[in-house]
């Protein structure tokens, strides 16, 4: 196996940092920063042991390998921040009905919070 290469692996454990994965005899491992261009809170929210996947070579070190998914999936980088404003305004137009009911409340005075 080389750096660059696409190979296909079965997902053998998952911690708090990354996902490790086994690739035939080699270990590997995907740091929870590789496995996507947004926030992971939850590795086992993306992947489960036993799950086959394909992963990109970052690194080759003996017996063990550096792992990636975000390279698969790549995103160019003004596609990925056109998603980001997207979302966070989709978000907000979400939450902002609640906000403005509550500041209606506020200046007729049905609102007493005690803060």
């Amino acid at each position: 196996m080389e750096t660059g290469q696409v190979i296909r692996c079965k997902v053998s454990g998952i911690q708090s940092y990354g996902a490790f994965v086994e690739c035939g005899e080699i270990k590997g491992l995907i740091h929870i920063s590789e496995l996507s261009d947004f926030y992971v809170a939850n590795i086992e929210s993306m992947l489960h042991v036993g799950d086959d996947i394909d992963c990109y070579v970052l690194e080759v070190d003996t017996n063990k390998l550096k792992l990636s998914l975000k390279k698969i999936y790549y995103i160019p980088h003004h596609v990925l921040r056109h998603i980001k404003i997207t979302t966070g305004f989709l978000t907000l137009e979400r939450v902002l009905p609640h906000f403005i009911e509550k500041a209606k409340k506020h200046i007729k005075g049905e609102s007493h919070d005690s803060h």
